[in-house]
């Protein structure tokens, strides 16, 4: 029986069966503790003994109270690491789906590979948008599925049962259980975490291997302003991590870091900001030839304008904002067609909103791209109408590829424009005036948009080696 639990191939039946056995130990322990506390108490004290854990470390209805002990704990641990060491990074996200965030990943660990680090990405689920993966194979950057490599041998040597009784919320219980074994294979000298929801499970299984090095790397807004984001615990855990030995967070964008220091109730200088970075040599300016098969592609005429959407189909994207504007663009003109690239749980919906006003010649929902820079080198202007950003990719590609945009002022987009040059900026909603910039851009024509200093200006500040410089130097705060 051991040895077919210790196989790595039954690590899905021992997942399973530990999941089983945390869910029901804490439906078990607070059963108890309303029905009988003095009942409690004892089995609390068999626990104990049985498990070494000693009566300051743990108390069952204060599920931090080991987190603040370990807290204090890492005050002893040597978190500087040293420049010339060869690192071992793992970096760890929830999937590699389509995403700003894991596409900079991607970046990051092509680059830390060819510097000669070690570096491996670790993910929970088994989500993947293709390119992302693939080029992460490519590149052999081994990535590894938390939940998939979670066997009793590596559970046990981790020590990552002990999480059952004494570490976190029970609502991160499992999560952080899954985490544990894995980095405990790794030994990584720098955790790189990516997004709230990693960055929550990945400190505290960090802290709990007393990885020397742990990097937050936060969202563009703070996750409140989303209600799939916003899980328990995550202000109280990161307002606990404010100032702690060897933990960093950084934003990509200034307002992304100012949004987040206030929601935490924290000074905005322990967020360091690192702007997203491009490789402009992936950016060729296209061709005639491939410019007249994306126009075929679409069975888009030559003399139409062609107006670009790149966008998640969700609501802090607000793309009936986006329709909305091309309705009203389609009462002044008929000389244009928008091609929306993106997905989301709002599709059906603006499927409906598209047939119901009529605007199907106008408007082509064309999903996801593994490539969209046919798209922006072809489009004579990218509509942006998102409500929270933080230095989104798809502006600073536009911007290289000579792609005129006209964008809400949402987030850090002003950092990463520049307003009333190679961008036109308005308020967020404000239809009426995205739609008279649509306008505008479309009659001056996108030939005479831009200037040669403005694009060097772009390419210096998002420029992919300064971005990986100033992640790596906070490996070494």
């Amino acid at each position: 029986m051991l040895k077919f639990l210790l196989s790595p191939k039954n690590s899905y039946r021992f997942y399973i069966i530990r999941n089983f056995i945390n869910t029901n130990y804490i439906r078990f322990a607070d059963a108890i503790l309303k029905f009988n506390p003095n009942l409690f108490k004892f089995l609390r004290n068999i626990k104990r003994i049985l498990f070494g854990i000693s009566q300051n470390k743990l108390e069952r209805h204060n599920p931090f109270e080991f987190l603040n002990f370990k807290i204090q704990e890492r005050k002893k641990l040597k978190s500087r690491l040293n420049e010339k060491d060869k690192l071992n990074i793992t970096h760890f996200i929830g999937s590699l789906s389509s995403g700003g965030a894991e596409r900079q990943l991607t970046y990051l660990c092509i680059k830390q590979k060819e510097m000669g680090y070690n570096v491996s990405v670790l993910i929970y689920y088994n989500q993947c948008h293709p390119p992302y993966l693939d080029i992460l194979k490519k590149n052999n950057i081994k990535v590894l599925v938390a939940k998939e490599n979670v066997n009793l041998k590596n559970f046990l040597k981790s020590k990552a049962y002990y999480i059952n009784w004494k570490i976190v919320p029970y609502y991160m219980v499992n999560y952080v259980s899954d985490i544990v074994p894995n980095l405990f294979d790794l030994k990584p000298d720098v955790l790189h975490c990516w997004l709230d929801h990693s960055n929550i499970w990945g400190s505290i299984s960090g802290i709990f291997l007393n990885i020397p090095k742990i990097i937050l790397s936060t969202r563009n807004v703070n996750p409140s302003n989303f209600n799939h984001l916003n899980i328990i615990g995550v202000k109280e855990i990161y307002k606990k991590l404010e100032n702690v030995n060897g933990i960093i967070f950084y934003n990509n964008s200034k307002y992304g870091a100012t949004d987040y220091s206030k929601w935490i109730g924290v000074n905005k200088k322990i967020f360091s900001v690192v702007y997203n970075g491009i490789d402009k040599n992936k950016f060729m300016d296209l061709d005639v030839t491939q410019q007249k098969y994306f126009n075929k592609k679409f069975q888009i005429e030559n003399s139409k304008k062609i107006i670009l959407g790149i966008l998640r189909l969700s609501p802090e994207k607000r793309p009936f904002d986006f329709l909305e504007t091309i309705k009203l663009l389609s009462e002044k003109r008929k000389d244009f067609v928008s091609v929306i690239y993106g997905e989301g749980f709002l599709r059906n919906e603006m499927i409906n909103f598209i047939k119901k006003h009529k605007l199907n010649k106008f408007i082509k929902l064309a999903g996801v791209s593994n490539n969209v820079n046919i798209a922006l080198a072809s489009a004579d202007v990218l509509l942006m109408t998102s409500e929270f950003e933080g230095t989104p990719n798809v502006l600073i590609e536009a911007q290289i590829l000579k792609c005129p945009i006209v964008s809400t002022n949402a987030g850090g987009i002003l950092e990463t424009v520049l307003n009333n040059d190679t961008a036109y900026c308005v308020n967020v909603g404000n239809v009426e005036d995205l739609t008279n910039n649509l306008n505008f851009v479309l009659n001056k024509g996108k030939t005479k948009f831009y200037k040669e200093k403005s694009i060097k200006i772009i390419e210096k500040k998002f420029d992919l080696n300064k971005m990986v410089r100033n992640t790596n130097k906070l490996y070494f705060k």
